[in-house]
């Protein structure tokens, strides 16, 4: 991790390092994953995006379909790899749109990107030119398929490595900009996590979250009694003012919500690259309003918010 001694800030290395020896490359399915990466060959590679699509184009068509098979479920994306479509279970190109007029200043900056999943997002900031983006996601297959992808793409400016949120203490002023799309719902703790943020966050710096609420015009949140959308990982869901209060009380400034909206089942919805279910089968069918344990839908949230 010697990349990150370029970064402002404090980085807890023995922390991390401690934190590397227990990774999960040392379970049991480690070893599967780095031999498919080992058995990747090394072919002359063009990398774009073309209409939300990460593309990696080949000189000569390459049979990678096997492994890009052996990978599923491919959860954020699209990618078009060496003439493979992988239709993911996320439109992630959608959120990425109605990000993009309200997208901080990238080009040079120090990035974080929390539950980076495969890279989806890091490979779309590559197109602003960062210094570096880190995004850390602990799940191995992910991080597989980011490293398959990135095996290509050859950029060095952009790192993964299997940590996670709650490790964020390791980090004490050290990015310009931290993006959380999707995560501050799946732990127990937001205001924690929202402190932690702020904390990584260089002065000045620029925080952008993406997640879950319901809705209401007033400031409450609720916690489900077991699962919400089939999710058992979901401890509290806030409306909007409730949200725009937990960012307040963790000391941000400069609040901005840049969207309410999305496309539901239009962006998530299964593929032949998915698992077998997605949104639509987590909703009630007789009212798409509530989720099948009678709660209110979900609706997403995009917010920026500054540390001072």
């Amino acid at each position: 991790m010697d990349y990150l001694k370029a970064l402002p800030g404090q980085v807890d290395f023995d922390y991390l390092h401690a934190l590397q020896t227990e990774q999960i490359w040392n379970k049991g399915y480690g070893p599967k994953y780095q031999q498919l990466l080992e058995n990747l060959p090394f072919i002359p590679t063009r990398f774009g995006v073309k209409q939300g699509v990460v593309e990696l184009l080949g000189e000569t068509e390459y049979a990678i379909k096997s492994s890009l098979e052996q990978l599923k479920s491919w959860r954020k994306g699209p990618f078009r790899i060496f003439g493979h479509h992988i239709e993911s279970e996320w439109r992630s190109d959608f959120k990425w749109e109605r990000l993009l007029p309200n997208l901080p200043q990238l080009q040079g900056k120090n990035i974080l990107d929390i539950g980076a999943n495969n890279g989806y997002f890091m490979f779309r900031m590559l197109e602003h030119n960062p210094e570096l983006v880190l995004g850390i996601e602990p799940t191995l297959l992910y991080k597989t398929q980011f490293e398959l992808i990135n095996r290509y793409v050859r950029a060095e400016n952009l790192k993964m490595e299997t940590f996670g949120v709650e490790h964020l203490s390791a980090f004490q002023g050290c990015f310009d900009v931290i993006f959380s799309m999707g995560i501050l719902y799946h732990h127990r703790s937001p205001l924690t996590q929202l402190k932690d943020m702020r904390g990584a966050l260089c002065s000045g710096g620029t925080l952008v979250l993406e997640t879950i609420g319901i809705p209401g015009e007033e400031a409450f949140a609720i916690t489900p009694e077991d699962r919400y959308a089939g999710m058992r990982n979901v401890w509290l869901l806030p409306t909007l003012p409730m949200l725009i209060r937990w960012l307040e009380r963790s000391k941000f400034v400069d609040i901005k919500i840049v969207s309410t909206h999305w496309e539901a089942s239009q962006e998530q919805r299964v593929t032949d690259w998915s698992s077998e279910v997605s949104y639509q089968d987590f909703l009630d069918q007789d009212n798409q309003e509530l989720t099948k344990e009678g709660l209110p839908a979900p609706r997403r949230f995009i917010i920026t918010a500054n540390r001072k």
